[in-house]
């Protein structure tokens, strides 16, 4: 949306916290992470709204962002700790491994070595390991 669209992020977190539609309300936080730093401001405070599927837009959008919310990562990884929702939780964890960094890495490490966490769970958390390593500068990949 760039410069032109920044008018449009009130809108948008208007749309996330009053419209009913699932798909409306994702799809508004989705254009909120892909706004810039102004739509992601606003995505921060959605993640302590008492609805899930406002918190579940908010985290769309940082995934939808990706390195460019590296600056929300610390907000992430305190999300997980109060996230309920396993829908939510896997959200954060494909959020973490597609924004990558040494805190998102120390982090999905951390729960996916936890064999307290669940198995579906520490699952997903590869999964989006896997994805912040690969983007990992210096790392070696398959293809070395």
């Amino acid at each position: 949306m760039g410069e032109s669209g920044q008018h449009l992020v009130p809108r948008l977190v208007n749309t996330i916290v009053t419209d009913e539609s699932c798909l409306t309300v994702e799809t508004a936080g989705i254009a909120l992470g892909v706004q810039g730093e102004d739509g992601l401001t606003e995505l921060v405070p959605l993640t302590r709204h008492g609805s899930f599927v406002v918190r579940f837009a908010a985290y769309l959008g940082f995934e939808a962002a990706g390195s460019s919310a590296r600056w929300v990562v610390p907000t992430l990884v305190r999300c997980l700790q109060l996230e309920w929702a396993p829908l939510n939780v896997d959200t954060i964890l494909s959020a973490l491994g597609k924004i990558g960094g040494p805190d998102a890495l120390r982090c999905l490490a951390s729960i996916a070595w936890d064999r307290r966490i669940d198995q579906e769970t520490r699952r997903n958390c590869a999964s989006a390991l896997r994805e912040a390593a690969s983007s990992a500068p210096g790392l070696p990949n398959d293809d070395d």
